[in-house]
């Protein structure tokens, strides 16, 4: 599912001067649900510094949200302030990219403006990790009884060994 900005956040090209500018904007995702595991569905702050040049508009952009996440190991569910940043380039010129980092859009001759809702979105997405933990030391569930082992003990025994491993208890991985 790809989530849309409640308020689509673009810069009219007609209210673009030469030189540097900054704006910022406040908004929200219609819908929350942006990644598995992840939703944001508070404030959405953006702030932009707009370089403009000869048709070149060069946004670097700044994303700051709350996410609520779902921890992989232990599935409590928290929040945890996201940041993102990166720079997006706009031209109205048809030659490729002057950095491979930077985003890069073609601006068509009838457009009236700058849509930067996919960017953000795509900022935020990105700072999303892999693996989502409530913390790097959390324990996780107990395989056997289930148990959050952050709050809690339980009694199971850790020892079992998964018959396809047995072999690997008499390795050396010393050497």
């Amino acid at each position: 599912m790809t989530a849309r900005i409640q308020k689509k956040i673009s810069i009219p090209l007609h209210t673009i001067k030469e030189g540097v500018s900054e704006l910022t904007f406040r908004t929200r995702l219609n819908e929350p649900e942006v990644y598995a595991n992840c939703s944001f569905n508070g404030d959405v702050d953006v702030s932009v510094k707009l370089t403009a040049g000869d048709g070149d508009y060069l946004c670097e952009i700044a994303v700051v949200s709350t996410g609520h996440f779902i921890c992989d190991r232990c599935l409590d569910e928290f929040t945890r302030k996201v940041e993102a940043s990166g720079a997006v380039m706009f031209t109205k010129h048809s030659s490729g990219g002057s950095d491979e980092t930077e985003s890069y859009h073609i601006i068509e001759p009838s457009a009236t403006e700058i849509d930067l809702s996919e960017d953000i979105i795509d900022l935020l997405l990105i700072e999303v990790p892999v693996k989502i933990l409530c913390h790097q030391e959390c324990k996780g569930l107990c395989p056997e009884c289930g148990i959050n082992l952050n709050r809690d003990t339980c009694t199971c025994s850790r020892d079992q060994i998964d018959p396809r491993w047995e072999g690997l208890k008499n390795v050396d991985f010393s050497k």
